[in-house]
């Protein structure tokens, strides 16, 4: 034989041989077809995903989920690239791919039947589709394997599967606020798809978040109480969890800025419902026993008035590397006694960090006060803020506020109250999700650091002085306590609690500055 043709023969067998053992080597060898679901190099957040995709098919872990925000080529790595490499891999094995309507199911199911009519698939897997059986619901291989596609809630009885795909199982947002119509869905899952599975079969289910009680919630769920064993791929827009986050980005950092254009993120984080649950992957619910949805208010920059009194309160975990999270909340009072909250910073800091973070929000926005609840932490970080205040020469007036055994609903319900007086705005901005989290799911979320800094605003409002109004003629110049609503009735803003309170710090430890009251 002609050494080259025996050359060109065994690079070709060392293709496929590759192209058998890696997603990335397959993508590879079937580009030449010119299928579009192929076109594309893939991106390092789809590594992630083909490593994780690799684990499952060679049973490192018998269930995956997947959840990646809308556009993330998650269905055409898994749905499309996956289920065609697994199957040339097992042409003889059944894959069941469902997703929430028919018409989807088969649309995907077009797309893998056009991957395995081409010319590579076939030398690959060494077989072909049999004739007689290449319809978009279901095509087989003379080897006996089929794929079959399936709506949600479609009769599946009769069919096997080594490998069950759920893509997209959620049709709508009005789909998914319905605790009847995510009832169903979990139902057939559990009890028709997942009876489908052969003893050794694999799961694979691909989604965004939208609901909490939603299929990945319940799974979620499941793996928390020890039900279940997943393996799960989480990765959200932006990173909001630099110490497990599987690219290892740090805060806010985009998922894949070569596609998704800071365009797209400030149209979708408008709405940060939508944004926390599609975007982010932690969906809230829409009420909350706390605080609900329509007392929480969402402003633009430019909506926000020019004269406020600012403040910064703060939130300490003195701890690193263990969960917990440092909280700067920055808020301003405006003419009209509404309160904005501008900014949040919330990061795991060391305490010397902290206090550079402090300065740093001190020069941005100018606080007529730093509020810190008045605990041991408190004053472990005022001793280093001292003396690192002394050394940059740099004065701020911090008030450590004291808690005298009150509950955190307790502490909470100042600024609750301005909550539901509609009296609260909040600034649009990459933060908006987790803080609505926290609002939605007090007093029995996971975190609550967020609303502790809340809680310190909202105690000390009733003693902030208020801006000036622009035409001070239209408003009567009134006492520090007391104000005019608008149905022009004088209110006292200050309870025999704000004047304790007010008395207390006036002789407790601190004076406001950066010497101690003797």
């Amino acid at each position: 034989m002609n050494p080259h043709i025996q050359q060109a023969a065994a690079q070709e067998l060392l293709r496929r041989q590759d192209a058998n053992g890696s997603m990335w080597e397959y993508r590879t060898y079937i580009e030449p077809s010119g299928d579009l679901d192929f076109r594309y190099a893939p991106a390092p957040h789809h590594d992630v995903l083909i490593q994780a995709l690799h684990a499952l098919e060679r049973g490192d872990t018998r269930r995956l989920l997947v959840m990646m925000p809308p556009g993330s080529a998650k269905s055409t790595y898994c749905s499309v690239q996956f289920a065609t490499w697994y199957f040339a891999r097992h042409p003889e094995n059944s894959i069941l791919a469902c997703s929430n309507t028919t018409d989807l199911a088969e649309n995907f199911n077009r797309r893998r039947r056009s991957v395995c009519l081409s010319q590579q698939w076939q030398t690959l897997a060494e077989t072909s589709l049999n004739k007689n059986s290449q319809g978009v619901g279901r095509f087989e291989t003379l080897e006996g394997g089929s794929i079959h596609a399936a709506g949600v809630g479609s009769s599946i009885v009769g069919l096997r599967a080594d490998l069950l795909i759920l893509d997209d199982p959620i049709q709508s947002f009005e789909q998914a606020m319905s605790n009847t119509q995510l009832d169903k869905i979990w139902a057939w899952y559990e009890t028709d798809a997942r009876s489908r599975l052969l003893p050794d079969g694999k799961e694979l289910i691909v989604t965004t978040r939208w609901a909490r009680n939603d299929p990945a919630g319940r799974i979620l769920d499941l793996v928390a109480s020890g039900e279940e064993e997943w393996s799960i791929v989480r990765l959200p827009m932006l990173c909001d969890d630099p110490l497990n986050d599987p690219l290892g980005r740090e805060f806010d950092q985009d998922l894949w800025p070569e596609w998704f254009g800071q365009h797209q993120i400030d149209q979708n984080i408008r709405n940060p419902l939508r944004w926390s649950a599609l975007y982010q992957q932690v969906p809230l619910d829409d009420a909350g026993s706390w605080v609900d949805a329509e007392h929480i208010h969402y402003v633009d920059e430019s909506e926000i008035p020019e004269e406020l009194n600012k403040i910064i309160a703060m939130d300490l975990a003195l701890s690193t590397g263990k969960g917990d999270f440092t909280v700067f909340v920055v808020a301003g009072l405006d003419a009209a006694r509404n309160l904005y909250i501008l900014d949040v910073l919330r990061r795991q800091y060391t305490p010397d960090n902290a206090v550079y973070a402090l300065f740093g929000l001190y020069e941005q926005y100018e606080p007529s006060a730093v509020l810190i609840d008045d605990d041991p932490a408190a004053k472990v970080f005022h001793r280093l803020f001292l003396d690192i205040a002394r050394k940059r020469d740099q004065p701020i007036s911090f008030n450590p506020m004291p808690l005298r055994g009150k509950d955190k609903e307790t502490r909470a319900a100042a600024v609750r109250g301005l909550f539901l007086q509609n009296g609260v705005f909040i600034k649009r901005g990459n933060w908006n999700s987790e803080l609505q989290g926290e609002i939605h799911s007090f007093p029995n979320g996971e975190h609550d650091d967020q609303i502790d800094c809340l809680s310190l605003i909202g105690r000390r409002v009733p003693e902030m002085w208020a801006p000036r109004p622009k035409f001070a003629s239209d408003v009567p110049a009134l006492k520090q306590v007391v104000f005019q609503d608008n149905d022009g009735q004088l209110r006292i803003d200050k309870t025999l609690e704000n004047l304790f309170d007010a008395r207390e710090r006036e002789r407790g430890h601190f004076n406001g500055r950066l010497t101690k009251r003797i």
